[in-house]
């Protein structure tokens, strides 16, 4: 169903605010923040979060210009997600280590040495999160369609609006300008357009049927003659 908003309802609205997607550098900008703030928590965690900063920049960059040639570049909430899922991976991978060992979490925790206590944020574990986010992409838009060109047949948003971009103005016709334009067409031109538009007369060859026609008009009985 088509999205319903009437001049009623707009008249409503107090501000409109527009969400563009977000480019290369907002997403650059996102993904350091992230990292800015686990450093931060690593202050005061026991167990660190470690990673490469610029090697996940790098990564993000790719992983953009990558995303942005079919238009499934990831906006705030998904990186974000993006971030959790890995490290939720990489604590998993702390404990598989720890239990290879022969521990248990709280015993390699007591240790209080760094290899067992600190997360890695690989660039292997966010390369797998977007392979498997990509196959669901696919899976969605086989399922239902792009959503971008879905959102804007309903009515509901058009991903590709530019305020920016010039409004196409509709063309009006002048009809002064092509009365002006006839009267000024040379006699000659005129005359010729009116005569082209009489219907032209079918001229009707005679065939030996129609003339066997009028012979048997010619022997048929006339009404007049005395019997």
């Amino acid at each position: 169903m088509p999205c319903v908003l009437d001049e009623a309802f707009k008249s409503r609205i107090h501000i409109s605010l527009r969400y563009p997607s977000i480019d290369l550098e907002s997403t650059k900008t996102m993904w350091r923040n992230i990292m800015n703030r686990l450093e931060a928590d690593n202050k005061s965690a026991p167990i660190k979060i470690v990673f490469d900063k610029q090697a996940l920049l790098e990564f993000a960059q790719r992983h953009f210009d990558r995303c942005s040639q079919a238009g499934v570049t990831w906006n705030g909430r998904q990186i974000r997600n993006a971030f959790q899922t890995a490290i939720a991976l990489g604590h998993y991978e702390r404990v598989a280590k720890i239990r290879a060992e022969g521990m248990t979490p709280e015993e390699a925790l007591a240790t209080g040495k760094k290899k067992w206590n600190a997360v890695k944020l690989t660039k292997a574990n966010f390369q797998k999160i977007a392979r498997t986010a990509s196959d669901f992409e696919e899976y969605i838009e086989k399922l239902r369609g792009n959503d971008s060109m879905t959102a804007r047949e309903l009515e509901l948003r058009d991903d590709d609006y530019d305020p920016h971009t010039p409004r196409a103005r509709k063309q009006y016709t002048n009809t002064a300008t092509l009365r002006d334009d006839a009267r000024s067409a040379p006699r000659k031109d005129r005359i010729h357009s009116s005569k082209s538009k009489r219907p032209v007369r079918e001229e009707h060859s005679v065939t030996e049927d129609d003339e066997e026609d009028e012979a048997s008009e010619d022997l048929s009985p006339d009404s007049n003659e005395d019997d």
